[in-house]
């Protein structure tokens, strides 16, 4: 990776980092204009990083590398606020042109991951819609913030029957708790765009990339 942007007229990898600790450190002493992510670096989870590096640097850009296996955690970069989402692993050309589309302030989607993204909708849709209409009504009361006991007064029914329809709905969602069910029920539909790079004519960006080499976590 740090080879690619090191032979590319125009770039210049600032430095490379194995956890979001250092990337962290090696981010305020380098200021690079935009960094390379990795969905899971050994000490913070991808999103997380990016969530800290846009409240500290909220000008520098990130692109996040993602494997087409996490479409739910995609969706979460997408609220941390990455500008680009790219394949991991990617073709160099791809990286490369990702890298001057952000840098001229646009966004870039794959078209891999834009699937994804879209095929990740559609599932949640369609597990949705297996929901019965109490059990709707339940999790829109959930996601009121509204606890069992509450749930039970607003609709008239007893509480172990709130417990009942709760059970089912994460069964249904195949989730773990009610956070999570209310998360993907309220996860909003974004709209994905693929953008075209356009051509390599402005200044300079340093690149901020993990560090392929030590961890199998990292960009390889």
């Amino acid at each position: 990776m740090s080879a690619v942007i090191g032979g590319t007229p125009g770039l210049r990898a600032a430095c490379a980092c194995s956890t979001a600790r250092d990337a962290l450190w090696s981010f305020a002493q380098n200021r690079p204009s935009l960094y390379l992510v990795s969905l899971f670096p050994r000490d913070m989870p991808g999103t997380e990083l990016i969530q800290r590096m846009r409240s500290l640097w909220p000008d520098a850009s990130p692109i996040l590398l993602i494997p087409e296996s996490h479409p739910r955690l995609l969706v979460e970069a997408l609220e941390a606020g990455a500008c680009a989402y790219l394949p991991k692993p990617c073709a160099a050309d791809e990286l490369v042109e990702a890298i001057w589309t952000v840098h001229q302030g646009g966004a870039v989607v794959s078209s891999h991951v834009a699937k994804a993204i879209v095929d990740h909708f559609r599932a949640v849709g369609s597990v949705i819609r297996r929901l019965t209409d109490r059990e709707r009504q339940v999790l829109t009361c959930l996601s009121r913030g509204l606890s069992q006991r509450g749930i039970a007064a607003e609709l008239g029914i007893d509480k172990a029957t709130v417990r009942t329809h709760v059970r089912n709905i994460l069964a249904k969602l195949e989730v773990h708790s009610t956070a999570e069910a209310i998360a993907l029920y309220l996860n909003p539909k974004a709209p994905v765009r693929v953008i075209e790079a356009p051509p390599l004519a402005c200044p300079r960006p340093p690149v901020l990339i993990p560090n392929p080499q030590t961890t199998t976590n990292m960009l390889s």
